[in-house]
């Protein structure tokens, strides 16, 4: 269900009036897209793919507390993920939160000890 209006905002910005899609943050509607993630996200509340959108939307308007909760809720889905560390560690970071940066810096790097992104999060 969530695939056909995501679609459907690729054609090109919505009339007035229009329902907002998930995929609006990605042609720069970020209000109508964070409303509409958010309620995806109600309905949906254990999508990687809604969670890590919702984000990436939220950390466009700035909003990065209520990011890092979402991030949060992503982390509970995937909890072996070091993508997410990784983004937990960066917003972390954002926030000035230098120990919650190094904590999901040296989370990431546990889970992927091949990847280099852990070394600059918490700089």
């Amino acid at each position: 269900m969530i695939g056909k209006p995501v679609a459907a905002c690729a054609t090109g910005p919505h009339p007035p009036g229009a329902a907002a899609t998930p995929g609006d943050w990605k042609q720069g509607d970020l209000s109508r897209a964070v409303a509409a993630l958010e309620t995806a996200a109600r309905l949906r509340p254990d999508e990687p793919r809604i969670l890590g959108d919702l984000t990436s939307a939220l950390e466009a308007q700035g909003r990065m507390g209520e990011a890092v909760a979402v991030l949060h809720r992503l982390e509970a889905v995937r909890p072996a993920s070091a993508e997410v560390a990784r983004r937990l560690a960066e917003a972390y970071a954002t926030l000035g939160d230098r120990s919650g940066a190094t904590r999901y810096a040296a989370r990431a790097e546990r889970l992927a000890p091949q990847a280099a992104w852990g070394r600059g999060a918490a700089r």
